[in-house]
């Protein structure tokens, strides 16, 4: 039918590797549900924070708002996802918080993301 496809180099690299010392690819995970808002300019809403999460432990707040993750603006839900596809499980990120009028900076380890099966028997 000639249908072809191409995968960056740098994601087969980082699926070898994860597969060579793992024998799975293991995704980083925040533990925090985030929705953008209107005026992207603020960043992005905290709606929910899973218990017992990276999120969580580190002190999000639904209703926070992330304004940066690692010096970096956050505007849509690409840019976090942006830099959780080059954080490592067990990598530290900083998170840039507007709680009310405060501005905070929280430290976040993130952790494996959970299997849909660890989320069933977790609830």
């Amino acid at each position: 039918m000639g249908i072809g496809f191409a995968i960056p180099s740098d994601t087969v690299q980082y699926v070898v590797s994860q597969l060579m010392r793992f024998g799975k690819v293991r995704r980083p995970w925040m533990g925090a549900t985030l929705q953008p808002l209107p005026n992207s300019a603020l960043g992005m809403l905290v709606v929910s924070v899973a218990p017992g999460s990276p999120a969580d432990q580190a002190g999000l707040h639904p209703g926070d708002l992330i304004a940066a993750i690692n010096g970096r603006p956050v505007h849509r839900v690409r840019d976090v996802i942006d830099v959780l596809e080059h954080a490592q499980v067990g990598g530290r990120i900083r998170i840039q918080v507007l709680r009310g009028n405060t501005k905070l900076w929280l430290s976040l380890v993130l952790k494996e993301l959970p299997s849909s099966s660890q989320k069933k028997s977790a609830s």
